[in-house]
């Protein structure tokens, strides 16, 4: 027998006895060749669309909640310098209500207190706050043998904002300070009798930017009317020391309510004896 014919009845017995596998998978009801999914496909653009819908949806969700949270910041409607020896500066809102409550010296850290939230409070209940940190840390007079002074500035977006504010800061600081036995007086900045050439030497000296404008102004007032006095003299001094000088030289024709301020002269509230500053 040739090997032709052994191969031959070797394949078969073997297509005989070997079962046509595929053949039974294809007779199977289960079978089913998926078909095949061309380039362009519904799925895939309906894909593609969700994708991007939802893309286009966070992204505008972005946008409007950017633009919710810029709306509602608060704006700067007017801000308030005190000067106290601690300086500190208050910012409020167009409804008054206070934004910041900032530090502007360095002894002035212990009364803001970074663990006391500001924002939100009315002007009244921040200084109260103020007021009895102040007291509690030695920065106001509770004898009668002195007198307190806070020397107060406002800027604002208007004048009638500016007005308003001014007179409920006075009037708060009036009520707070009265509580303690010892005479005050809140001075107001605007009510220095600065000329316009004294202002804006005050307002263009480069210490502005280390003490207050209030501060600067009432030392150039000072300076205006005995020039004795240097600036450099003077910046080191508290704003009470300020005060005494200030009631001492100024003319009281200028000072509409001279016969109230402590220190005023002849007979004026106690102002703890005789102030002479030694300068070196």
């Amino acid at each position: 027998m040739n090997d032709d014919n052994i191969k031959r009845r070797v394949k078969d017995a073997f297509e005989k006895d070997v079962p046509d596998v595929l053949s039974q998978i294809k007779a199977s009801p289960e079978f089913r060749v998926p078909p095949k999914e061309s380039v362009f496909s519904w799925n895939r653009l309906f894909t593609r669309k969700a994708v991007l819908s939802l893309t286009s949806v966070i992204v505008i969700t972005l946008i409007i909640f950017t633009a919710f949270i810029r709306n509602n910041d608060p704006v700067v409607a007017s801000t308030i310098t005190l000067e106290v020896n601690p300086s500190i500066q208050i910012t409020l809102d167009e409804d008054d209500k206070v934004i910041t409550v900032t530090a502007l010296s360095d002894d002035g850290e212990a009364v803001v207190s970074r663990d006391i939230t500001y924002l939100g409070m009315s002007l009244d209940e921040v200084l109260e706050v103020l007021i009895a940190r102040l007291e509690a840390r030695g920065y106001l007079v509770t004898t009668t043998d002195d007198s307190n002074i806070i020397l107060i500035d406002v800027t604002a977006t208007n004048e009638t904002i500016r007005n308003r504010v001014e007179t409920a800061l006075r009037n708060k600081l009036n009520t707070e300070m009265g509580r303690l036995p010892a005479p005050h007086w809140v001075l107001n900045a605007r009510d220095i009798p600065l000329t316009e050439e004294q202002r804006q030497a005050a307002m263009e000296d480069h210490r502005v930017a280390m003490y207050t404008r209030a501060k600067m102004m009432l030392i150039y007032r000072i300076h205006a009317l005995d020039d004795s006095y240097t600036v450099e003299d003077l910046i080191p001094l508290t704003i009470r020391e300020l005060y005494r000088i200030f009631i001492e030289l100024e003319d009281p024709d200028n000072l509409p309510e001279y016969d109230e301020m402590p220190g005023h002269h002849p007979g004026g509230m106690p102002f703890g004896g005789s102030f002479a500053p030694t300068f070196s």
